[in-house]
């Protein structure tokens, strides 16, 4: 079979598509940090108890389960590895895909001479953004050298039991709720060092907006439920 030549592109392509990378995995962040805080809210509210002994049990199980899948799909989505092809040419849009197109010859030159013309900072933008690339970087390889692997756990579970539905012999170890946790946060961390590299923003999450929403509607069940007894 011959081979595919590589894709033609230009500098300004790669950062082209950085940048709708960047606003894709950031949507896929906010989501699971959303997720996240309504399945915190939900497993922390007084009146769990109650909402699992009231007719509302069955729809709060499936609440439960289907909030903590979609915070491992979306976790593992951004951390998915490149697949085969040019770096170029993937159809994922993770961490490791933004990092490997950052590497190409002319990006990371390219962005910081745009930096200079972000705002008022100009020149002293330079060494911001080359210090945001580092600890992307860094996070990233911490991350893939941990023992135990979280994200290696958090896909290996999402392989398994959501995408695939395979069944093993012997079941891999499983992914901790901490795990999973801790992994947003380290998601949050590194969208946030992207932004700032690719277009020099700064994100400001909206949080306990779900929390107080999620509060609101377990109060209401747990009323309802002592107003029916």
């Amino acid at each position: 079979m011959p081979r595919v030549p590589d894709p033609v592109f230009t500098v300004q392509d790669v950062i082209d598509r950085l940048r709708h990378d960047k606003r894709r995995i950031m949507q896929a962040v906010a989501w699971a940090r959303a997720v996240n805080e309504v399945w915190r809210t939900f497993n922390r509210h007084e009146g769990r108890q109650e909402v699992a002994d009231s007719h509302a049990s069955s729809a709060a199980s499936v609440y439960e389960r289907a909030t903590l899948d979609a915070q491992i799909m979306m976790v593992a989505r951004v951390f998915d590895r490149p697949g085969r092809g040019h770096i170029y040419s993937q159809n994922r849009m993770s961490f490791p895909v933004c990092l490997g197109l950052l590497k190409m010859p002319g990006v990371m030159g390219q962005l910081l001479d745009e930096s200079e013309g972000w705002n008022e900072l100009e020149a002293e933008n330079r060494p911001r953004v080359q210090a945001r690339y580092q600890a992307f970087s860094d996070t990233l390889d911490a991350l893939e050298h941990e023992q135990p692997n979280r994200i290696e756990l958090i896909k290996g579970f999402r392989d398994e039991n959501i995408a695939h539905e395979l069944r093993f012999d012997v079941l891999p170890q499983r992914p901790q709720y901490d795990h999973i946790h801790g992994i947003v946060d380290e998601a949050s961390l590194l969208v946030s060092h992207l932004s700032m590299v690719v277009a020099g923003e700064v994100i400001h999450w909206n949080d306990g907006d779900m929390a107080r929403s999620a509060t609101w509607l377990w109060d209401a069940v747990a009323n309802a439920e002592r107003h029916d007894r």
